[in-house]
């Protein structure tokens, strides 16, 4: 199972298309992978005989708040995976993959390359020239530092042209957990507020932000999380 860096650009790199299709994807894996941590029960009731049905699967989001189109094809997604191993990847998501299309006019024309860094030096000939070991590798890195930092210039200019806008950090990976802990282990706000040492201003926003970006629909605040047992 891919792990994701606490800190860092969130989706596939610096700079992502408009949409931010990789961006919000990388938040439903955190979402879920927080939901598999707290409440792994989730996975285990997934799991139950006949799960795979349409009325099985609709029945299991309304229990645990995850009735999303995306919550309920990620849980098919993951059954099939559990079928197709024997069984050796239950209690782990299969995430669906992220569909990142790079846009018209980033791709190079024929001739170029998209990412091809060549870097040519006269060099260092030690009978030939005056300048001393030190005095040449100085040099030399000199002039590919200057030449590097005119590829990446290069390279991020034609980001830009092609639409492609700078990806958002992920300063608070947490917001996701929190999220988890409310919409599925059903935690009030104030408890989350309390278990994450914030404010509940601060955890209600973060909240409602990571749903937002993830495309879930928070439950009613009437409504708990997990089922209760009888």
């Amino acid at each position: 199972m891919r792990k994701l860096p606490e800190r860092g650009p969130m989706g596939f790199g610096p700079y992502s298309p408009a949409d931010m299709a990789g961006v919000q994807a990388e938040g439903r894996y955190r979402f879920l992978e927080a939901v598999g941590r707290r409440v792994p029960a989730v996975l285990d009731d997934l799991a139950l005989p006949g799960a795979e049905s349409t009325d099985a699967l609709r029945a299991w989001g309304e229990r645990w708040n995850l009735s999303d189109p995306w919550c309920l094809s990620t849980a098919l997604l993951t059954l099939q995976a559990w079928r197709d191993t024997g069984g050796k990847a239950r209690g782990e998501w299969e995430h669906p993959p992220a569909d990142y299309v790079l846009p018209d006019g980033y791709l190079p024309s024929h001739g170029e390359t998209l990412a091809g860094l060549t870097f040519r030096h006269p060099g260092w000939e030690p009978t030939a020239t005056f300048y001393t070991r030190p005095e040449a590798r100085a040099a030399i890195l000199r002039a590919f530092t200057a030449q590097l930092d005119d590829y990446l210039e290069m390279m991020e200019q034609r980001a830009r042209e092609a639409g492609l806008v700078p990806t958002p950090e992920t300063r608070t990976p947490e917001h996701f957990d929190w999220l988890a802990a409310h919409q599925v282990q059903g935690l009030s706000l104030s408890e989350v507020a309390r278990e994450a040492c914030r404010s509940r201003q601060a955890v209600s926003q973060a909240v409602a932000g990571a749903a937002e970006l993830i495309e879930l629909t928070l439950r009613p605040a009437s409504k708990p999380g997990r089922p209760r047992k009888a």
